[in-house]
C-alpha cells in the first residue's frame, strides 16, 4: 500500500490570514498568525509525510510567517513559488521526489491548488474557509475530490483513506 503523503497550501489552509495580516502593517501583524484549530493535533498524529507549498506574495513574508509558526520540522519539503503556475510546477517536483506515495492537495483555493491538483491527477481537497470559500467552481477542474469546513473532517477523510 502507498504512503500518503499530504502537499498542503499555507495561507488560509493552515493559518487564518483574513483579516489578520493587513497590507500596510503585513510584517508586524505576521507575528500575531497562529495555526488554525485542529491543524497542530492533525500534524503531530498523522504519521505520512508532509509537503508545504506556498506562494510568496512579499519577499521573505512566507519564510518569516513558517519561522514564526515553528512548523518547518514538520514538512519532509517547503517549496515557496511566485504565482499560481508556479504551484503547480512545485506538485510536479513532489510528484518527482516521492513518486511511490499517494499525493494529496489540500487548499483552500479552487482555481490554485485544487485545478492543479485535478490536472496532475492527484486527489483534492478544499478546505472552504478564507476569503475564497465562497469561490464558485469554472469548470470541473476546480471540482475537489473533497470539501471540509475543518482539520477535524480533513482527519476522518484522511484517515479512512
Amino acid at each position: 500500500m502507498k504512503e500518503k503523503l499530504l502537499i498542503f497550501d499555507l495561507d488560509d489552509t493552515l493559518i487564518d490570514t483574513n483579516g489578520v495580516l493587513r497590507e500596510e502593517t503585513v510584517w508586524e501583524d505576521v507575528e500575531k498568525l497562529t495555526l488554525l484549530p485542529g491543524v497542530k493535533d492533525f500534524f503531530i498524529n498523522f504519521s505520512g509525510k508532509k509537503v508545504l507549498v506556498t506562494k510568496e506574495t512579499d519577499e521573505g513574508l512566507q519564510s518569516k510567517k513558517i519561522e514564526v509558526l515553528k512548523i518547518r520540522d514538520l514538512f519532509v519539503e517547503i517549496l515557496i513559488c511566485y504565482n499560481n503556475e508556479g504551484k503547480k510546477k512545485c506538485f510536479e517536483k513532489v510528484m518527482n521526489d516521492f513518486p511511490d506515495d499517494e499525493l494529496w492537495v489540500i487548499g483552500d483555493r479552487r482555481d490554485s491548488e485544487i485545478r492543479h491538483g485535478n490536472e496532475l491527477g492527484l486527489k483534492t481537497m478544499l478546505l472552504k474557509r478564507g476569503k475564497y470559500k465562497n469561490l464558485k467552481a469554472k469548470d470541473g477542474l476546480e471540482v475537489p475530490d473533497y470539501e471540509v469546513e475543518g482539520f477535524e473532517e480533513l482527519t476522518e477523510i484522511i484517515c479512512k483513506q
